[in-house]
This record gives structure tokens, sequence and C-alpha cells, in this order.
């Protein structure tokens, strides 16, 4: 009887010590997030650069030239990049019918482990814009992404309006008004 109170006590102290590691861990992530001063970005375009969808084919940034983008670079193992999709969906809901495109690019290392992910992350999320793809990260490279997630908002002309680094809240009033500026 001893025995298995002191497992059972063991499991729920091992439960909040990992609870509370991960807890840690998202805290971190909001404090360590980057925004780059948009004023230093403002007017800047982001270069065009090749993505792929799910069958391989080829897309680029140019194809959806004349619509405000919001670009997320993520990678199925990065934790931050899992919250933020879910708010990329609110987003989607809210503005898509206004203009608001949404390039979310998976970079993990292959397909046969990024298909089956994102289809049961879509799916258990309800998740509605596509996902592609850049395996080789050669659009990563050229647009310089060091760490995940990186976001661009951009405006029709694909300037930048906006650049991150790491968990954001895009549910915050400023970064909601910034989408409704660059759709207005």
């Amino acid at each position: 009887m001893v025995n298995h109170k002191h497992k059972f006590f063991l499991s729920i102290f091992a439960f909040v010590f990992c609870f509370s590691l991960l807890c840690f861990y998202v805290h971190e992530q909001y404090q360590a997030a980057k925004i780059v001063n948009p004023a230093s970005t403002s007017g800047t375009s982001l270069p065009n650069f090749t993505f792929y969808d799910k069958k391989g084919h080829a897309k680029e940034l140019e194809q959806v030239k004349g619509k405000a983008v919001l670009v997320s670079f993520w990678a199925s193992w990065c934790a931050p990049c899992l919250i933020e999709l879910p708010d990329f969906q609110k987003l989607y809901e809210k503005y898509s019918s206004d203009g608001l495109e949404i390039l979310a690019i998976n970079l993990d290392d292959n397909g046969d482990e990024a298909y089956p992910f994102v289809k049961r992350f879509w799916e258990s999320k309800n998740i509605a814009f596509p996902t592609y793809y850049d395996f080789s990260k050669a659009s990563a490279d050229k647009l310089m992404v060091s760490r995940l997630p990186t976001n661009f908002l951009l405006n029709a002309d694909h300037e930048i309006v906006f650049e991150s680094q790491g968990l954001q809240d895009w549910k915050s009033e400023r970064i909601q008004k910034m989408i409704e500026d660059v759709l207005n």
C-alpha cells in the first residue's frame, strides 16, 4: 500500500515538474521574442522566394502580389510555432475575406515526417489555410531566417510592415491594428 502511494505522489510530482518546465519554456519564448522595429523595415520589400505545395508544385511569393500576406516559417518540432498556428486560423477567419493571405511554410527535413504531422495537426485544430513546404530551406536561407517561428506581415506591394522572431500574441490590439491597416 505504501509503495503505491509513493508511486502516486512521485507521478504527481513528475507531472507538476514537467508542466512547470513547459510553462517556463513558453514564458521564456514570449520574453525572448524579437519584434523588428517596423520603422527599420518599413518600405523594404521581401524578396521573391519559392516554396512548394504537398504535390511538389513550385509556388512563388510573386503569385500573391497585390494582396496583403502573412508569411510564417515554422516546423513541427517548434513548440511556439504550434501555439501560433491556431491563432493564424483565427486571423484567417477574420481577415481572409478582406484579402489577407497566409503562407505557412513548413521547414521540416522531409515530407515523410511533415505530411502526416500537418494532416493531423490541421485537422485537430480545424485549420483551413494551406501549408507549404521548403525541405531544402532555400527560402529560409534567402530570407536569413535563423529562428522559428519567423513571421513577416507584408502589404499589397510586399513591403515588410511587421517582422517577428519567436512567439507573438497575434490577438493583441497592436498586431490586429497593423493587419487592419495593411488591408485598408
